[in-house]
């Protein structure tokens, strides 16, 4: 079985990316995880976060990843 991984230039040396095999590696351990929920509200509870400088691209969230 094949998962959805990033479809969007990203750095792998960056924090989007890890958080991006943590994504993948929880959906084969637990399917219906509230990863991509717990992030926004992470990201509305700490506004300064700066996603760019962590490597998020624009449109992140419609990555297939996160789908």
């Amino acid at each position: 079985m094949t998962r959805p991984w990033i479809t969007l230039p990203t750095d792998p040396l960056k924090v989007y990316h890890d958080i991006c095999i943590i994504k993948y590696l929880l959906d084969v351990v637990s399917p219906n995880n509230d990863m991509l929920a717990k992030l926004r509200w992470l990201f509305v509870d700490f506004p300064e976060i700066d996603l760019a400088a962590m490597g998020f691209p624009k449109g992140w969230e419609m990555e297939p990843i996160w789908q």
